[in-house]
This record gives structure tokens, sequence and C-alpha cells, in this order.
């Protein structure tokens, strides 16, 4: 696992909100503006499509190199493990095995792993505004897991497994939530049920692709295509 630094650049490069910042502002940052910018430039090119064919105006030429259909794979493993809050290729790929020697689907148990890490946990139940945050929360000790404290964003939580905040921060989430919590009605996921007057939850089924929030585009056979394209 790796620190997440400068991730409006890292939005910039995929064209793309991954962590969804745009959703949950007060006011407009410049990562929003660039989105709204990138949009209006899209919709005048539609419009005036015209004006590109002139040949006395200069535009920047640039040449793409074609992706390969594992190439595509690829670039959107490091948007997975970006979006889960900086997972490295060794951290991945332990998942990996991991998942293969489960039970059941690969897929639905690579996501369900996945789901399952201590960090995305915390900030799946609104106890953090973002996955940074809830890394964070974890490596100060302030997260406990089975009255139990864990320093490891890795951590696999079980089905059942009680995870509350440490007594000593509940005030100050719990008053940071107020003001969080209507912007992310929407994010309110199913698989997981949440006492927010003690700031403790669990999850309490397997999650599903179609239930989790992904900011993009995620096919039901990549996991499987992904882990047979490397090994």
């Amino acid at each position: 696992m790796f620190s997440l630094q400068k991730t409006n650049r890292l939005c910039r490069k995929y064209d793309l909100d991954l962590w969804n910042k745009v959703l949950f502002s007060d006011k407009l940052s410049n990562l929003s503006l660039f989105f709204i910018k990138k949009r209006r430039a899209r919709q005048d090119m539609s419009k005036n499509f015209s004006t590109f064919l002139r040949v006395d105006l200069s535009r920047t030429m640039t040449r793409r190199k074609r992706i390969s259909s594992f190439g595509k794979l690829l670039e959107t493993r490091k948007k997975l493990c970006f979006f889960y809050g900086g997972l490295n290729k060794a951290a991945y790929r332990r998942l990996n095995h991991r998942a293969f020697n489960m039970s059941g689907s690969y897929s639905e148990n690579m996501l369900l792993l996945l789901e399952s890490r201590l960090c995305v946990v915390v900030h799946r139940m609104n106890f953090s505004n973002t996955i940074m945050g809830s890394i964070h929360l974890i490596l100060s000790g302030n997260i406990l897991v089975n009255k139990e404290v864990i320093v490891n964003p890795n951590h696999i939580v079980r089905l059942g497994d009680i995870i509350e905040v440490n007594p000593c921060l509940k005030k100050l989430i719990f008053t940071n939530m107020i003001s969080i919590l209507p912007k992310r009605a929407t994010l309110l996921l199913k698989f997981y049920e949440i006492n927010y007057n003690a700031l403790c939850g669990m999850l309490i089924k397997r999650p599903k692709l179609k239930e989790v929030p992904f900011s993009f585009r995620l096919s039901d056979k990549f996991f499987f295509s992904e882990y047979i394209g490397k090994f």
C-alpha cells in the first residue's frame, strides 16, 4: 500500500472524477472547474464542428498509440487500485490468490475482498470524508474491530465483525458527519448495517457489482479476465 498524493492530477490524467469529489464539495474546486470546462469544450466542438476543418487555424496534433486489450485491462486495474486507496501491485496480487483459493465465483470473491478491507469499510460507513481520511484514522489507532485496535488498513473484515470509532473521537466525527451525510445520502449501501448514534457498524452480506458506487465502468468479467491474462 502506498500513500496517494496529488489526487487531482490523477483525475486529470484519466479524465475522470475517481473519488466523486465534485459531489461532496460545498464550493467549486479546481478539479470541478476543470471537468466543467472539458464538458463545455466538447459541447462547443459538437456545435461548431466546421471550425475544426479549417486549415488556417493552428492546432496541436498528438499521435496516439493504439492500446491493446490487455493494456486496457491494466489501465482499469490501475484505476481500481487508486479507487480503493492506493493498492500496490503486491497487495493486489495477494488478494488475487486469496480470492482464487476461496470457494464460489472468483469475481464475487475479489469484489468481497476489496470491499472488506478496513479502510474501505470505514469510508463506506461515512466515518471519514475520503478513503485517504479513513486510512489516516486507522493508522492513528482510532478504529476498533471487535473491541480491538487495528492499525492495518488492509485488514480484511469478516461478515458480522463490529467496526467502531475510538470513544475519544466519537463526538468530533459525529459533528463532522452531520454536515456531510445529507450529501452522501445516495451512497448509503445496503450491505452495511450502521448505527450512527454509537458510530459502529458491520458488513452483513456480500456486495454485488451493481451496488458498489464505482466512478468508472467495470465489467462483470473484468477480475477473471485480468487474472487469467496475467498468469
